[in-house]
């Protein structure tokens, strides 16, 4: 076998896409990665955030062996998805990213030495920006987690995809040839909907007069209808579509060590805010973006998908701060708009509920009104299909304005089975049986192992196979934000307003993170909700689902119904 003679770099996503750069061992013993123009190899600072100045160095060791080391990066390195700390081996074919949700590229050494086993995520020609894991100093005290009232599904902690990246090296064991037939006869061998296209039902008759349904018979009929959801945004400003940053200043603790801190202020009211800004001049100011894992259901043969806002519009809800950004310097603004002396802030409590497009101080110094944002969310979303492992693309067609529902769409080369929605929010009743899917992500992962074909990829690729999860409930108490009821005079009308929003309140807590935006059936497999939230309460937690009407108002505004 031929020794290898120089560094290959296959760039996968960031500024370099599809990029390819060599360095011939005769002039480079090592090459290094980061935004400072010295690099070998330089990012674009305005696309590649997440990349540090200095972020990381790949140094050939041997003949055949090399290490990769963290220079010291803010967003961390990883290998295969497993964060380096310091320096570690590094073996031509491995996928190294800079900052998780950062820019992606192959390690090579040509000639290839010999065949290896690489472990990936599932790509696709578009690069899909995560959530940013914001690497704390040592200095700096852990961020304590948020409390309180919140939704089941909301921003994925970091613990949570440590846990998944476990759970799929535990996996791996499984035949790669079983795995990608279920996927390749999942696509081609689904049977053909029953549906016209277009034409979403309310009311089916005859489902109801088949009877009720048990849970695996409605698993059966519509399981493949339920989708997994990956949506990821980034904040930016509505005028220039430049990104929004959080601003970070270099701060002296007082023991001869100066580190970056998160910057906030604290309006005349007493509301707490970040900081933002346009600009990231020293490369130490953090982008305001995230992600989460939810669930959904296709609507409409052409692929139309049903979800809950939150899922796939994060930046209308309030934000969950990266670990390391507390603690925090905060400084108060005067009724003149300046700035006083900074204190600390120790913990995102102290922020409470910030939801970005409606920032007040960005707004005042970006417009001098408060009455119209000039922030806005970009997503990006990738959806896939039970016992699959090829994502699609799907784009943001309509938000609620009036619930937590969302439509989104996918380009679908074939007809898709799609679910039956029916309405049976005002004569439901309390104890009615339900049936929950979704995706959970307290389910654990199953990974598919197969070939890797790409030129010069060689090896095993392992990649995400989404399975969904049911779970029987029964309906426990129904919340309608407006009664009408019959008063002691009879003709008299009383309406009461209850200060809790339409939902139906359920009988589980076992779903949890990844379920919401799930499809809610009755006992005829007809979908009457959408999985929505949950609310702790000591020891005590719910669940609720959204009334589907909901859904329904949106299709009808693109059509489908």
């Amino acid at each position: 076998m031929s020794t290898p003679q120089r560094f290959v770099i296959r760039h996968l996503s960031g500024s370099k896409a599809n990029q390819v750069e060599e360095f011939p061992f005769a002039a480079f013993d090592e090459v290094t990665f980061g935004r400072e123009a010295d690099a070998a190899v330089t990012y674009d600072p305005d696309i590649d955030e997440l990349v540090s100045r200095e972020h990381l160095k790949i140094t050939r060791d041997g003949d055949d062996t090399y290490s990769i080391t963290d220079l010291g990066s803010r967003n961390g390195t990883f290998v295969n998805k497993i964060q380096v700390a310091g320096s570690a081996s590094i073996r031509p074919g491995d996928t190294v990213q800079l900052g998780e949700g950062g820019p992606e590229f192959v390690f090579d050494a040509e000639p290839r030495p010999a065949r290896e086993t690489v472990i990936a995520r599932p790509r696709s020609s578009k690069a899909t920006t995560l959530s940013p894991s914001l690497a704390s100093a040592a200095e700096r005290a852990p961020e304590k987690a948020g409390v309180g009232r919140e939704t089941v599904e909301r921003i994925v902690t970091e613990s949570h995809r440590q846990s998944q990246r476990k759970s799929t090296g535990l996996l791996l064991g499984v035949s790669a040839g079983v795995l990608a037939l279920v996927a390749a006869l999942f696509f081609f061998l689904r049977p053909e909907p029953q549906d016209v296209r277009g034409d979403v039902r309310t009311v089916v008759d005859s489902l109801a007069a088949a009877g009720p349904m048990s849970p695996a018979a409605i698993t059966n009929a519509h399981g493949d209808a339920v989708v997994f959801i990956e949506s990821s945004w980034k904040l930016l400003d509505a005028n220039s579509d430049r990104q929004v940053y959080q601003r970070y200043e270099m701060t002296d603790l007082g023991n001869g060590q100066v580190t970056p801190l998160a910057v906030f202020v604290r309006l005349p009211d007493g509301q707490v805010e970040p900081f933002l800004e346009l600009a990231d001049p020293d490369g130490i100011n953090q982008p305001i973006r995230s992600a989460s894992t939810g669930s959904g259901f296709v609507v409409s043969q052409d692929g139309f998908i049903l979800t809950n806002k939150h899922v796939v519009a994060g930046w209308n809800y309030p934000y969950f701060f990266p670990q390391g950004t507390f603690p925090a310097k905060m400084y108060p603004v005067t009724q003149d708009g300046q700035l006083g002396e900074p204190t600390v802030l120790q913990s995102p409590e102290q922020v409470g509920q910030w939801i970005p497009t409606r920032s007040v101080f960005y707004q005042q110094q970006q417009t001098g009104i408060t009455n119209q944002s000039p922030l806005k969310g970009e997503p990006e979303i990738q959806v896939t299909f039970q016992n699959s492992d090829i994502p699609f693309e799907a784009e943001m067609e309509r938000l609620s304005p009036r619930g937590d529902a969302a439509t989104i769409k996918i380009d679908a080369q074939e007809p898709l089975h799609a679910v039956t929605l029916h309405d049976s929010y005002e004569t439901s009743e309390v104890g009615e049986p339900v049936v929950i899917m979704g995706y959970p992500g307290i389910s654990g992962i199953d990974v598919s192992v197969v070939q890797n074909t790409e030129a010069g990829g060689g090896g095993m690729v392992g990649t995400y196979v989404p399975r969904v999860t049911v779970t029987p409930a029964n309906i426990s108490s129904i919340h309608r934000s407006r009664n009408a009821a019959q008063g002691s005079n009879p003709n008299e009308r009383v309406v009461s307003y209850s200060g809790f929003p339409d939902a139906y309140q359920l009988s589980t807590s076992e779903t949890g993170n990844g379920n919401s935006g799930g499809p809610v059936f009755d006992d005829h497999g007809r979908v009457i909700g959408i999985f929505t939230y949950g609310r702790t309460m000591g020891s005590t937690n719910v669940t609720y689902a959204i009334p589907i009407k909901y859904g329904m108002d949106l299709m009808r505004a693109t059509g489908t119904l």
